[in-house]
């Protein structure tokens, strides 16, 4: 049910009362969910961000017994909807309204859906809530990024580190976890670490994405330079001085 996906192109899916169709044909609880979703998709048409974050949040939170993925791509869309409705009401809001109100609200949601991962006690990793844990704390990481709220993030790294099970997180999302904990070390001036976290991210990314490559390397070339200089680094990635 991502909000990108074809299917939210399709005129058909964009209801605003999409009860009465949905109803005897989807089992609950999935009626709801998709209830929610198709009323979110009307809202984006008709660009009202606020109420398709709502619907999207309603869709998120009425799923309890979650399927990881659907919850994943919730916590996506709805950071995509909060920075788009943060943005449109960005000098139309109130004096003492401030940009990110509106990220900060979503982030609550998630870090919920975060904290209910962490306290899964079922041992068996493969059936876990945990293993959610990694693509939340990457959306969080950049909800806290983009409204410069750096230091909530340092209770998710500790959580993430804690559980020792990267294995069971896929690789994009271990690529972008460490770029995160790469670029919070170097604002702590820990640049041992962020070296390390930054060179994973850089080495594991696909080659093929030349814009997340370069995203790593803003980083990563000054880190290097700092801890070997400047004339190693250069030589290591090829670079050279005109």
């Amino acid at each position: 049910m991502n909000c990108s996906d074809r299917h939210a192109s399709s005129s058909h899916l964009r209801v605003p009362e999409p009860e009465n169709a949905v109803m005897g044909v989807v089992l609950p609880p999935w009626d709801e969910i998709v209830s929610a979703h198709l009323r979110c998709l009307w809202a984006l048409c008709k660009k009202d961000f606020e109420e398709a974050c709502a619907c999207q949040i309603f869709a998120e939170v009425k799923e309890e017994n979650w399927m990881l993925p659907v919850v994943l791509t919730s916590a996506v869309d709805l950071r995509t909807f909060a920075t788009a409705l943060d943005t449109s009401t960005t000098g139309k809001v109130e004096p003492k309204s401030t940009y990110g109100g509106h990220m900060e609200r979503v982030a609550q949601l998630i870090m919920k859906l975060f904290q209910i991962c962490a306290a899964d006690s079922r041992t068996a990793i493969e059936d876990s809530k945990k293993r959610g844990m990694m693509g939340l704390a990457n959306q969080l990481f950049k909800i806290y990024f983009q409204i410069n709220k750096l230091n909530l993030c340092k209770s998710i790294i500790r959580a993430i580190e804690n559980m020792n099970m990267d294995s069971h997180f896929s690789l994009a999302q271990r690529v972008t976890f460490n770029y995160y904990v790469g670029r919070k070390a170097m604002f702590d001036g820990e640049f041992q670490l962020a070296n390390t976290a930054l060179t994973f991210a850089f080495e594991r990314c696909l080659s093929s994405s030349k814009r997340n490559k370069r995203m790593v390397l803003i980083y990563l070339i000054p880190v290097r330079m700092l801890l070997v200089g400047y004339l190693l680094v250069l030589s290591e990635f090829s670079l050279y001085v005109i």
